[in-house]
């Protein structure tokens, strides 16, 4: 498939897909939306170390630069929650071929494509229950169900919902 001009139409990051015995764990994953597939690009021990190494970057330049604890912090947190940035600086091939864990999902194999909203216990406060995101895709071969982390992204979800 020619990849050269497909273009990415959003970027959802912080997904997590139940694995193992039981389910009890979970591999996370940042969704790439482009016209003519879905990529699940795998956050790998590699990939997670990596994340890391570029934070402590940050909090060394920081420290050189003598910037202030709250500013650092920020810095610190920024870089987190927006590493999945750099998928739109990479080629869809070059998104792919990361980690032989990602999974690929072809346009014309999806049969149905749902995104359900249902509630889960939030067990880092006292909250109760919030509501989450569920995606849920069928394809000709496989069933795959991912969840949305809290602080999911609405506009890029609406455009996941319409997408298929």
């Amino acid at each position: 498939m020619n990849t050269q001009n497909e273009k990415i139409l959003t970027i959802l990051p912080n997904l997590s897909k139940k694995k193992g015995f039981f389910s009890l764990r979970r591999d996370n994953y940042t969704l790439v939306v482009t016209e003519q597939r879905l990529i699940f690009a795998r956050l790998s021990k590699a990939l997670y170390k990596k994340q890391i190494a570029d934070v402590k970057a940050i909090m060394e330049k920081n420290k050189k630069n003598k910037v202030g604890f709250l500013s650092s912090m920020a810095d610190r947190m920024t870089a987190y929650s927006n590493w999945f940035q750099r998928y739109y600086d990479m080629s869809i091939e070059e998104i792919i071929s990361e980690t032989s864990d990602n999974i690929v999902i072809e346009k014309s194999d999806i049969i149905t494509l749902k995104v359900l909203q249902f509630m889960e216990v939030n067990e880092d406060s006292f909250q109760g229950k919030t509501r989450t995101p569920l995606l849920i895709i069928k394809t000709k071969t496989d069933k795959y169900k991912f969840v949305f982390s809290n602080n999911y992204n609405s506009a890029g979800i609406k455009i996941l919902e319409h997408w298929h």
